[in-house]
């Protein structure tokens, strides 16, 4: 495992999260789960669930792609 990596992808949570409480007024946010070659995505408000849709279909593609390469 790289620590680099490790440590970057904790630090851009942590950027999220301060963001997050950072902001002022309502927030929405949402995500994907990739389970196998499923998406379950969540969301707290309907206007993000197009780019949900479109970037949970361009993460299967690119891990098929990807994976066969």
């Amino acid at each position: 495992m790289d620590l680099r990596k490790v440590m970057l992808g904790l630090s851009l949570l942590m950027l999220g999260f301060g963001l997050l409480v950072a902001s002022s007024g309502e927030v929405s946010y949402g995500g994907i789960f990739i389970i196998g070659p499923v998406p379950i995505l969540f969301s707290s408000d309907a206007s993000l669930v197009p780019f949900l849709v479109l970037f949970a279909v361009f993460a299967v593609l690119f891990m098929l792609f990807a994976t066969r390469w």
